[in-house]
């Protein structure tokens, strides 16, 4: 799976699950923004783990490297 199509599901994720705006850019802080907070993470971990078959320890990644979607989408990739 590329780059982009982690992208697209984790982008569809967060708007489905969150209620995140339709709108949502790569570039828009989640967490930072305060759209997101620390207890979603695990959500978006389990996510991680069921749809591309990638898992991090609690401590391999922080909400620093989780604040864009563009930013999950290049932790996801290159765990793959």
């Amino acid at each position: 799976m590329n780059r982009e199509s982690i992208y697209l599901k984790v982008q569809a994720f967060l708007i489905d699950e969150f209620g995140l705006p339709e709108n949502l850019s790569g570039s828009d802080a989640l967490f930072s923004s305060g759209m997101l907070d620390s207890m979603d993470v695990l959500s978006l971990l389990i996510f991680f783990d069921k749809e591309f078959g990638v898992s991090f320890s609690p401590f391999e990644v922080g909400l620093e490297q989780l604040d864009t979607v563009e930013m999950i989408a290049a932790e996801i990739a290159g765990k793959k």
